[in-house]
């Protein structure tokens, strides 16, 4: 048994067994900080991305002119979506897969 003392009686008994515990305190992998943090981030952006896309689909039902006016007058985190939303989501997908493999790469040396 590597790491550990045995003690053996006068009768070949086993007295005590002493292993030796690591005096190095171990830290947690940051890469499953940061994959919580951009996982949370991820699943906010999924989200809202699925109701722009349930708000855009209620807009369809209405008239031409209706359905311009309400894409005209959303601004903010909406409009951004529209625009940009499958490009956002493609690139959060790249980070998660990015640390995702980081963590399994340098799980063992935070581990040991």
């Amino acid at each position: 048994m590597a790491g550990s003392s045995l003690d053996r009686g006068a009768g070949g008994r086993k007295i005590a067994i002493i292993r030796r515990v690591s005096i190095l305190k171990k830290y947690p992998n940051p890469f499953y900080i940061l994959l919580m943090v951009v996982g949370t981030i991820f699943a906010v952006t999924a989200c809202a991305y699925g109701m722009m896309s349930v708000h855009y689909a209620q807009a369809t039902g209405r008239s031409a002119v209706e359905a311009a006016e309400l894409l005209e007058r959303t601004d903010g985190w909406m409009a951004v979506l529209h625009h940009h939303g499958v490009t956002i989501l493609v690139g959060q997908l790249v980070v998660l897969g990015v640390l995702t493999a980081a963590a399994m790469a340098t799980d063992p040396y935070w581990r040991d």
